[in-house]
């Protein structure tokens, strides 16, 4: 393991562009922080994604919004008990769907990208979800959260396929190639086989909450994100 000083981009991405603090909504597109091109969303912003094709960008805080990269056209996806907010938004390979995870309720809603409406509701977590991602192909769609489990669905059916019990989970992340799943914890990272829902190893080093986890295009390496960053 390579510990490194590096700011996360999409954190970095977030803190210049979108203020992640309480006070953000003080904001407003004709007022902005030095340097800021523009603010999107509202109040806190807890997650953001780009689509595969970068047409849209989701935007996850007391609601989700969504924004066509194009025309700058703004699109609202109201949630049920708006206080409960969103941590985790996650686009499938085909830019299709978007995979929203509530804060505290435990339950993940599935959006048509092109009519922005719901079109499921994936129930099962006992609190709330931290962190969504669907594997490459698309068939799988991992949740982690508070609830000291990583759950795999079928993306297509919204029926469970394996419930994965762990510490608490902070983030998720496929290998290129599907087979493997990175679970971030406190203090370490789990990797799991997604075929068995076996643990295969455990990745050590870091002293506090994995927040971050992603994989290189290749599958060889993985990089964590804490309190500091790490390459393994």
């Amino acid at each position: 393991m390579k510990k490194i000083r590096l700011f996360n981009l999409a954190l970095l991405f977030i803190c210049v562009l979108f203020v992640q603090t309480s006070g953000a909504q003080e904001y407003t597109r004709w007022s902005l922080p030095e340097e800021a091109k523009t603010r999107l969303g509202e109040g806190s912003i807890r997650d953001i994604a780009y689509s595969p094709d970068g047409a849209w960008i989701a935007v996850a805080s007391s609601d989700i919004w969504l924004y066509d990269t194009y025309t700058g056209a703004e699109i609202v996806l109201p949630v049920e008990h708006p206080d409960d907010g969103v941590r985790s938004v996650a686009f499938s390979p085909d830019g299709k769907t978007l995979a929203s995870g509530r804060g505290h309720r435990g339950a993940i809603w599935l959006w048509d990208v092109d009519t922005g409406q719901q079109k499921a509701t994936l129930e099962g977590h006992r609190h709330g979800i931290n962190s969504i991602a669907f594997s490459p192909n698309g068939h799988i769609l991992a949740s982690g959260g508070r609830d000291f489990t990583v759950r795999l669905w079928e993306a297509s059916s919204g029926q469970p396929l394996a419930i994965l019990e762990t510490p608490t989970v902070y983030s998720v992340a496929f290998s290129p190639d599907g087979k493997t799943l990175a679970s971030g914890h406190r203090g370490a990272i789990w990797l799991w086989d997604v075929d068995t829902g076996q643990q295969k190893a455990t990745l050590k080093g870091h002293e506090d909450f994995v927040l971050s986890v992603a994989f290189s295009p290749d599958g060889q390496t993985l990089a964590s994100g804490s309190g500091t960053r790490a390459i393994w």
